[in-house]
């Protein structure tokens, strides 16, 4: 059972007149937030609401012992009722906590309207934290805040019944609309393929089906639902004018199609009808019933023209819709659109940015930074260095993308990273004059390491300026950053000493660039490359691991912990999936007898047989492409064990073991270029060795020079998971497979690279 009190009404005379009393000056700040949020609701089109402070709504199971709440705002429409609690309190958690969940919860239980949708809001003008947002999120509470209500209020002005289905969209994303069903959007559909997996489905429909799904992604939308990549203007009120009497009077088909993205789950949205032809498939298209389930691309204006006229119910307007379009591919679509009809590469959407997005997006803000450091800096390492369309004429050779350079920028955070501890320190950071110093004293710093290689012009022998060397670079300048945070260097900042801050730079870089330096040849350089190829995360970490070796023990220990955990996670799920094969291996222990121990329940030393088992493992991985053995998992099922009751108990501690695996490992295998790395990691606090096996270099496959078990005097390559021998006869043809194999792959990460 649930009632609210007799001031909840919708009265136009009423309403009309407290709207004009909340209007008045000469309230407490609480009040005229309330009134405030209010008189937008009323403006917006929303025809019930409380009249004076407060609504009391009174919920349970039974009349006589009714739970009440005073609710700040009750707001009702044709489609939705809301329960809204304003605060202006700075410790909004507790007022969260206390005042309003505990009554959301059992409003939403009590409440029985079947026709209309319900949501319920919380309201403030205070920053809100991370914490209290997902408390919000996890409670199914949507957060409004004054920039929220700028944006719809400008929109009013613009369109008001597109401002309200916006605000619907967002306070409802995710619910089912009501007051459809099922069958009112299922329609006739052409299915086209688009990309590889990826359709695009072409339908003709009434405008007053779409327009309440429709979302429409505006430059000024922000708040708690900020969109990064948002890049339509706002609607022009004379434009839909103009649309409205050309539907009245023309009565004609509009010659373009609406452009729309959707996502759909679930196998039964689309079903087909008849044979497919040319990969053009003729069925039924079930569009999604929820709020803000479909985002309008193009031809905004088109479709809320048809709002209030009659033609809307009966007029078919002919879509486009894509299934699970990203933000980057929606951009694209609708400059490729409204602009020039050609496919946008990545480094020119990064290009177009500051022209298409507002100045204080993110996007804009990264592209006029690194723009700036390539054309106008020339102090800059970055002058002259990045490829783009309106980039100034250079000399410099190799060079960077600015896709590449500008996504790792976003991707890893670093502005709001530098701008969170600068606003800390009271640095003024609005105009990114700071900020954009900062990042030229860490490309400076690794320019000044390493002038020689930074200045290379051949691509193939450039590693610091390739696009893997910069994703990592950007990744481990975030790193830095919060060392040079958490060890107090960054003070200098205060005093405007980029210099101090350029060597502290160079300090932590300097391992790194030691590490560079060991690649003498082009080849080790694209063998580097090579394990970035899936990423740069692999990059990343070799370079951090070169700073912990280098002398900085207490560096990065979060990233360090959670990249093995990833690790071994997703090892564990190729075995699964995969099973083992030409670079992947477990086993259940290295020096103990796990047969012996599960029958008998005694610990005992492993065969030498079964030791050999394993080095043999070593030697074929080091024949190739080298690899990691995994121990402890249990063989098929792949569950880690831990060593903890077996190889740990034998030798003690993790370090007698690791040594003792090492020398078994060196003993028993020729040529070996270098011991393998055995590194420890942990699975629920049980203890995994992985042996990572390093293979040999380009060289040793030229003199057809491979590694060798002593025992039995074989070479030994994987083949369908085992390791099986290499006869002398076949060790020439087996090298020049292996070399070809590597020069086919190089070709192609050169490809990608171009």
């Amino acid at each position: 059972m649930l009632n609210t009190k007799d001031n909840f009404t919708e009265s136009s005379s009423l309403l009309k007149k407290e709207k004009k009393r909340r209007l008045e000056p000469d309230f407490t700040p609480d009040e005229s937030l309330e009134n405030k949020l209010w008189v937008f609701l009323y403006n917006i089109g929303f025809n019930k609401l409380n009249i004076g402070r407060g609504c009391q709504v009174s919920y349970g199971r039974e009349s006589k012992s009714l739970e009440t709440k005073s609710v700040d705002i009750v707001a009702e429409s044709d489609d939705v009722r809301l329960y809204i609690e304003c605060s202006m309190q700075q410790d909004t958690l507790e007022k969260i906590n206390h005042d309003w969940i505990q009554h959301v919860e059992g409003i939403r239980k009590y409440e029985n309207n079947n026709d209309k949708n319900i949501a319920f809001v919380f309201f403030t003008n205070q920053d809100v934290s991370e914490s209290v947002k997902t408390k919000l999120r996890e409670k199914r509470i949507k957060l409004l805040n004054e920039k929220l209500i700028e944006y719809f209020n400008e929109l009013i002005k613009r369109y008001k019944k597109l401002a309200y289905y916006q605000l619907l969209g967002y306070l409802l994303e995710g619910q089912s609309i009501k007051k459809f069903k099922k069958e009112d959007l299922s329609i006739p559909a052409i299915r086209c393929k688009y990309k590889k997996k990826e359709f695009c489905y072409l339908f003709g429909i009434q405008p007053e089906k779409l327009i309440p799904l429709a979302t429409v992604i505006h430059r000024k939308m922000g708040g708690d639902n900020e969109v990064a990549g948002t890049y339509q203007r706002l609607v022009k009120k004379e434009k839909i004018k103009e649309i409205k009497e050309f539907i009245s009077k023309n009565r004609v088909v509009f010659p373009t199609n609406i452009i729309i993205k959707f996502d759909v789950k679930g196998k039964d949205y689309f079903k087909p009808i008849g044979k497919q032809v040319n990969e053009i498939q003729f069925g039924i298209l079930t569009l999604p019933d929820k709020y803000q389930s479909i985002t309008v691309i193009d031809g905004q204006h088109r479709l809320f023209a048809y709002d209030g006229l009659k033609e809307a119910e009966s007029d078919l307007i002919y879509v486009i819709g894509f299934q699970k379009m990203d933000i980057e591919s929606q951009v694209q679509t609708f400059v490729d659109i409204n602009d020039n009809q050609t496919p946008v590469p990545p480094s020119l959407m990064w290009d177009l940015y500051p022209l298409i997005l507002e100045s204080d997006d993110i996007k804009a803000r990264i592209a006029t930074i690194i723009k700036k450091l390539n054309s106008e800096n020339e102090a800059s390492a970055l002058y002259g260095a990045i490829s783009y369309d309106s980039a100034p004429y250079s000399e410099k050779g190799s060079k960077i993308t600015l896709e590449s350079l500008c996504t790792a920028i976003k991707s890893c955070n670093v502005i709001s990273k530098i701008e969170t501890q600068l606003d800390y320190m009271e640095i003024d950071s609005k105009d990114d004059k700071t900020i954009s110093n900062i990042i030229a004293e860490y490309f400076n710093s690794i320019q000044e390491l390493n002038t020689e290689h930074w200045n290379r012009k051949e691509k193939t022998n450039n590693l610091l300026r390739s696009n893997q060397g910069i994703g990592a670079l950007v990744r481990l300048f975030v790193e830095i950053w919060h060392y040079l945070l958490t060890q107090n260097k960054l003070n200098c900042l205060k005093k405007n000493d980029f210099n101090t801050l350029r060597q502290e730079f160079k300090n932590l870089l300097t391992p790194v660039n030691n590490r560079v330096l060991k690649l003498k040849t082009t080849d080790d350089i694209k063998k580097f490359k090579k394990i970035g190829e899936h990423g740069k995360q692999q990059i990343f970490m070799e370079f951090v691991n070169a700073i912990i070796e280098g002398g900085y023990s207490d560096f990065a220990p979060e990233t360090v912990k959670k990249q093995k955990n990833i690790e071994l996670e997703n090892w564990i799920q190729e075995l699964k999936e995969n099973a083992e094969h030409s670079t992947l291996e477990a086993k259940e222990s290295f020096f103990a007898d796990t047969n012996r121990l599960k029958s008998t329940k005694q610990l005992c030393q492993n065969s030498e047989d079964a030791i050999r088992g394993i080095i043999k493992t070593v030697v074929a991985f080091s024949n190739y492409k080298g690899g990691n053995i995994i121990i402890v998992l249990v063989d098929k099922s792949f569950e880690p064990v831990g060593l903890d009751d077996t190889d740990l108990s034998l030798k003690k501690d993790w370090e007698t073991l690791k040594n003792a695996m090492t020398q078994k490992i060196k003993a028993e295998i020729s040529g070996l270029p270098k011991a393998p790395e055995i590194e420890r990691y942990f699975s629920n606090t049980k203890t995994i060795a992985v042996i990572k096996v390093i293979p040999l270099d380009k060289k040793r496959f030229e003199e057809n020079d491979l590694c060798v078990l002593k025992h039995d005097n074989n070479c030994y390559k994987r083949e369908n998971g085992d390791s099986v021998p290499i006869y002398t006869n076949e060790i020439r043809k087996y090298c020049q497979q292996v070399l070809k194999e590597f020069e086919d792959e190089t070709q192609v990460a050169e490809e990608q690279n171009d």
